[in-house]
């Protein structure tokens, strides 16, 4: 893996604005940031997550455990876009990046032996991909808002 990247597995990628540690209904949403955290996951999980180190040290790819009681019970893989917001045009700006802002999706959700993860667990990471879009979109907003004064 550090092979292909050059970046060694004991380095830790800033996910920022992702937050290190999420709660929903009982499963937690751990941040794995480095080469070392993705190894261990697909150790434990029997899956080839620890292959995404590349597109993690890269900004491409954001990889959470999802575990219930400690225990885990899927693996998550968030890939980001820049949108356009619907009520502003880039175009007629002066602002690079005016009017756009990042948002995530799923890239991959799976459970042990990419087998498919339980509901509990796909309806929490919907929430959680809902809520980090959301908190996005609201500070590029106050972002632009205070840029403008």
């Amino acid at each position: 893996m550090v092979e292909r990247t050059g970046v060694p597995l004991d380095t830790v990628i800033d996910y920022t604005p992702l937050p290190p540690h999420w709660e929903d209904g009982g499963l937690s949403f751990v941040a794995l940031q480095t080469g070392n955290a993705l190894r261990a996951e697909g150790t434990a999980m029997h899956h080839c997550v620890a292959s995404f180190w590349e597109n993690v040290a890269e900004g491409k790819s954001r990889i959470c455990s999802i575990r219930e009681n400690g225990r885990r019970v899927a693996t998550l893989e968030l890939t980001s876009w820049l949108t356009q917001d619907r009520k502003n045009d880039a175009s007629t700006s002066s602002a690079p990046g005016a009017g756009q802002h990042s948002r995530y999706q799923v890239g991959e959700l799976v459970g042990a032996r990419n087998s498919r993860p339980a509901p509990e667990a796909a309806k929490a990471v919907g929430t959680f991909v809902e809520e980090i879009n959301n908190r996005l979109r609201v500070a590029t907003t106050v972002g632009a808002i205070d840029g403008r004064l």
